[in-house]
């Protein structure tokens, strides 16, 4: 028989202290050049993953969207639909 809650405090170890910005960044860091979102015939490299994710963060600073503001995203599925996403958590 699975013992849950054993599972979830070895989960709940092996995340502590890490965020989803942090390990993205661990992540693109570590890929660099390496293919992240291909779509189509679109490729982005982890590396230019990060840039867009970082101007999204940076352009939404710069218009006033601050910690606590309130984000909605309407778009197909796409790669700027992930890299809008990851910016507003940023």
């Amino acid at each position: 028989m699975r013992d849950i809650g054993a599972e979830r405090k070895a989960i709940e170890t092996a995340i502590e202290g890490q965020t989803l910005c942090s390990v993205f960044e661990r992540t693109a860091s570590r890929l660099g050049d390496a293919d992240a979102l291909v779509w189509g015939a679109n490729k982005y490299s982890w590396r230019e993953y990060r840039e867009h994710v970082r101007d999204v963060a940076l352009g939404l600073r710069a218009i006033g969207f601050a910690p606590g503001s309130f984000g909605v995203l309407f778009a197909r599925n796409r790669p700027e639909h992930v890299m809008a996403d990851l910016g507003v958590v940023h």
